[in-house]
């Protein structure tokens, strides 16, 4: 009886320790970790580089038929890879 207290106690503990590790590494490599993507501003995700006066420009510039391809491959649910400078 007395084991299986102690292992009742040393599972969950376990547990614990093993989640604390892994929120801590992905800690380490994000800075924001569980926040909406639609709540993002450009310094959160970028840091000073977000801020206009250090260059950032939100003007995007529309293309003619690749946007539409895009959007159009998104709503019938198909994956897009986009490659190349931004």
């Amino acid at each position: 009886m007395l084991a299986l207290i102690a292992i009742l106690i040393v599972i969950p503990i376990a547990l614990i320790g093993f989640l604390y590790n892994q929120h801590r590494k992905l800690k380490g490599y994000y800075e924001i970790i569980c926040k909406k993507s639609s709540s993002l501003k450009p310094y959160d995700v970028l840091g000073l580089r977000g801020l206009s006066i250090h260059g950032f420009n939100e003007y995007y510039y529309q293309r003619k038929d690749e946007d539409k391809l895009i959007k159009k491959k998104i709503e019938n649910g198909k994956n897009v890879l986009i490659l190349g400078n931004p």
